[in-house]
């Protein structure tokens, strides 16, 4: 998973650091639709 192989969740040195911008701007956009997508299976989202 990615989240166990880069440092997003851990800071162990044997993580791999998330150098480019644009890894970042993947990982904002999947994180908010998973959220966004919690959100409309809950009934909480307008």
């Amino acid at each position: 998973m990615i989240g166990n192989s880069l440092r997003i969740r851990h800071s162990e040195v044997t993580q791999e650091m998330i150098y480019r911008p644009e890894q970042l701007d993947w990982l904002f956009v999947r994180s908010f639709s998973f959220m966004r997508l919690l959100l409309l299976a809950s009934g909480r989202s307008a």
